[in-house]
């Protein structure tokens, strides 16, 4: 059944279709190609990167988009280097390639493996021959791509919740640390637990959390902590010595 056939089949699909059809354009829809993306002007300067950055990640992403085609070249060599490096030899290679070779070899595995994660776990298993011609075009097959921006989203929104708690932690622990107060800290760790009970910070986790801190200041010895197995044979080779 074709798209059209289901919007008017279906008087929720109907809607559901309009909806991308408005949002990502009727090329997308019609032809399964994302080729939005490629004629907006919206990322004329600079590139949206895939997850919410901050900080330095967010100053290379910038300093990525910079540099243009170049860097772009450089940054794809040193990384399909370290995937040959560890095992990923075919896309290692893929990753190297300039963009009309890199298509090509993507359009060729998605025909034969479906779209995948470097681990091999499916994304879109069932890639069509169409969906390949379109990659081997240059472009990004619709499902794909839309799969794509819909595990980006999720993974952003977990991320922001899972760092807001190690940030509680972080400033529950600092607080017990310095002898501060530590009731401001409480009270927003209520009302984290009050958003998202599903990974609510209990008394356990935090008592946890306070011991590890402990531990690993008891462990390290100039600033940070060595393996304890490994730390004779480290200062040894680096030529440093027993700890004190």
């Amino acid at each position: 059944m074709s798209s059209i056939d289901w919007c008017v089949s279906s008087p929720y699909a109907g809607h559901a279709f309009t909806s991308k059809y408005i949002a990502d354009g009727p090329l997308n829809q019609l032809t399964g190609a994302t080729v939005s993306n490629r004629v907006s002007l919206s990322n004329l300067w600079f590139q949206d990167a895939d997850r919410e950055l901050e900080g330095k990640d967010a100053y290379y992403a910038m300093l990525e988009s910079i540099v243009g085609p170049l860097g772009g070249m450089v940054k794809n060599f040193y990384v399909g280097s370290k995937m040959v490096g560890d095992g990923q030899v075919e896309r290692g290679v893929e990753t190297m390639m300039p963009k009309f070779a890199k298509d090509a070899m993507k359009a060729l595995r998605f025909e034969h493996e479906g779209a995948n994660t470097l681990r091999g776990d499916p994304i879109v298993p069932d890639i069509t021959k169409p969906e390949a011609l379109i990659q081997a075009l240059g472009f990004t097959p619709t499902r794909l791509f839309e799969q794509q921006n819909t595990n980006n989203a999720l993974m952003n929104y977990q991320t922001q919740i899972t760092d807001q708690r190690k940030t509680l932690m972080n400033a529950y622990a600092l607080a017990v640390r310095s002898g501060a107060d530590t009731d401001t800290a409480m009270a927003k760790i209520h009302r984290f637990n009050e958003t998202y009970p599903e990974i609510a910070i209990k008394s356990d986790s935090i008592r946890q959390s306070l011991r590890a801190r402990a531990r690993y200041s008891d462990e390290q010895h100039g600033g940070i902590a060595l393996n304890k197995k490994l730390a004779p044979r480290l200062r040894e080779d680096v030529g440093v010595g027993a700890s004190p």
